[in-house]
């Protein structure tokens, strides 16, 4: 409650006390009063008390507050901290190597590794080798008249090149020459138009064929230069030619045409044979002797070659004899003549056809 102010009061003036003795005298001074003034309370303001309790007050108001705020700040520095943790997590792809960022990597491809011949070797050696090479092996058994176990083909060929981790395939000889009933041989041929590679493993091969259009008397002689010998016999075989392959030296790649007689372009009897000499390859290589397959089933004449270190494709050529029905009629190189390791002979296989005849 406030206080009301007083108007202040005068001063009344003061005597000496106690009087003089001569104004005690005086009748006329009446005898002091004993009277006791109070003294006037303080100005305006509140009790001590009332002060003390709002300084009190203001300061717990203001450490609430100061906790209000501390709390508002925390609250926006953990959301903070919240949205800069989420903005910076990384996904991480198993399996996948880690890419640093800017970076404009260029993966390369599989690298390339040689072949290295395994035909003779028994199968777990070869395995062995080709798997400490990084490839991944598979077997097929063959009718052959190597060992049973023994290497007598392989896919990629001896010295070509593969990718790293490829499938090799090793064909192991089973001991024995085997023939398809009938005439018939037991091979596995890996087709390309007319042209026909024998591998050695186990399927029938076609032995008889459907009546061909009479051949042209004359054609004109196909380019082969620069292909491969297995492409330039189906090129020439298509046009009508038979042919004779001769093996050369040439720095070219073995097996590549570096020459051919008659020569592209000439129109020429479709009874002549056309010779392609092929590249020996490279460097000193050793040269094989080309064995007898004339007569021989398919089975049997990929063993022979192989065992010789040589490789085999067949084209189809027309008989009127049944029993010459999936045997090797005609081959070159002949037999007894030379050819590079590794090197093709082209043997014709008969097929039976019982018009034209």
């Amino acid at each position: 409650m406030a206080t009301r102010k007083r108007p202040p009061v005068a001063a009344e003036p003061t005597a000496a006390w106690p009087p003089p003795t001569d104004l005690l005298a005086d009748p006329l001074v009446a005898p002091p009063v004993d009277t006791a003034v109070a003294p006037l309370p303080p100005a305006a303001g509140p009790p001590a008390e009332v002060a003390d309790n709002r300084f009190g007050m203001g300061m717990l108001l203001g450490l609430v507050v100061l906790l209000a705020v501390g709390g508002v700040i925390a609250a926006i520095l953990l959301t903070r901290h919240h949205h800069q943790a989420a903005a910076v997590t990384t996904t991480v792809v198993v399996g996948k190597p880690a890419t640093v960022a800017g970076s404009n990597p260029s993966p390369a491809g599989p690298a390339s590794v040689v072949v290295r011949r395994f035909i003779g070797q028994p199968k777990k050696a070869a395995a062995s080798a080709l798997r400490g090479q990084g490839f991944t092996v598979r077997f097929a058994t063959v009718a052959g008249s190597a060992p049973a176990g023994v290497v007598v083909g392989q896919d990629p060929a001896p010295q070509a090149k593969a990718a790293a981790h490829s499938v090799v395939t090793l064909q192991l000889s089973n001991g024995a020459a085997a023939a398809g009933s009938n005439g018939a041989s037991t091979v596995t041929v890996t087709t390309s138009g007319s042209a026909t590679t024998a591998t050695g493993a186990t399927s029938t091969a076609a032995t008889t064929t459907a009546a061909a259009p009479p051949k042209p008397a004359t054609a004109s002689v196909p380019d082969v230069s620069g292909n491969q010998v297995q492409a330039a016999a189906q090129s020439l075989g298509a046009a009508g030619f038979p042919v004779s392959i001769a093996y050369v030296p040439s720095t070219e790649p073995l097996g590549t045409v570096v020459a051919q007689s008659p020569g592209a372009g000439t129109s020429e009897p479709t009874t002549a044979h056309v010779t392609i000499n092929a590249a020996s390859g490279p460097g000193q290589k050793q040269q094989e002797s080309v064995p007898d397959a004339t007569g021989k089933s398919i089975p049997d004449a990929v063993s022979a070659m192989n065992g010789a270190g040589l490789r085999l494709f067949l084209l189809k050529k027309a008989v009127c004899d049944r029993s010459l029905a999936g045997k090797v009629v005609e081959q070159t190189p002949a037999a007894g003549k030379t050819a590079p390791h590794n090197a093709q002979v082209l043997v014709y296989m008969g097929a039976f056809q019982s018009t034209n005849c």
